[in-house]
């Protein structure tokens, strides 16, 4: 959806997918740190809380690892890049498509902005900083929603670095299940991790605060965005 909103913003396709990558490439790496962290600092909590659930964490940790290997392989190796791409018009050769060359060849045309655009990052370290110092205040910021719920319902005695490991620690247990929003693996998984945070009758109210407020009112803000510049431009 990013990339098809860049392109209508005609911006080259090379230079949007990098920017995507890279972003998430940075986005990736700070959650997992993040979570192995959090997981180290808090095990005991941890396992009491969360028990086998715990083997979920490790699932994550080792899925968003290999997706995060595979992003920084796809930006910086050709080989990969181009092997695909052999691979792609193999199968369209085999349905038939008539503009397989041209395809290619167009393909390739973007590769060579892309290979411009990531030797270019790699010459200035100070975006890449800049790009990892703005991933990790946004996703501090994302972690932190659970505690100022705790704070807004006049609880108090956990500070906020706990909350923001143990959220580390769900989101990224939560998100290697194939579900849209993690939707009912996030909710199952916060009755858990914060059950011994959250007196028992305030914890389905924190619970549906936080999902609403990191999940469900983004969903909506998103979809009225697009809905609005789409109905615009019509």
């Amino acid at each position: 959806m990013q990339l098809y909103y860049m392109k209508k913003d005609k911006l080259p396709i090379g230079h949007s997918a990098l920017a995507i990558l890279t972003e998430f490439s940075s986005f990736q790496f700070v959650t997992v740190i993040m979570a192995l962290i959090g997981f180290a600092s808090n095990y005991k909590f941890i396992e009491a809380s969360l028990g086998n659930i715990k083997y979920l964490l490790l699932i994550g940790v080792s899925i968003n690892t290999g997706i995060l290997i595979l992003i920084l392989l796809t930006i910086f190796s050709n080989r990969l890049i181009l092997n695909l791409i052999n691979f792609v018009c193999q199968i369209l050769e085999k349905l038939h498509y008539k503009k397989v060359e041209i395809f290619r060849a167009n393909c390739l045309e973007q590769i060579q902005e892309y290979k411009t655009g990531a030797k270019l990052l790699m010459q200035n370290k100070k975006v890449l900083l800049k790009i990892m110092f703005t991933t990790t205040a946004q996703i501090v910021l994302y972690h932190s929603i659970p505690y100022f719920i705790y704070l807004s319902l006049g609880l108090y005695g956990v500070n906020f670095f706990r909350f923001l490991a143990l959220q580390a620690v769900l989101y990224i247990s939560v998100s290697s299940i194939p579900l849209p929003g993690a939707v009912g693996a996030s909710e199952a998984g916060f009755f858990n991790i914060y059950k011994l945070l959250f007196p028992a009758e305030l914890l389905s109210t924190a619970m549906l605060l936080s999902r609403g407020i990191s999940f469900y009112i983004f969903v909506i803000i998103s979809g009225l965005v697009i809905l609005f510049f789409t109905l615009k431009k019509h």
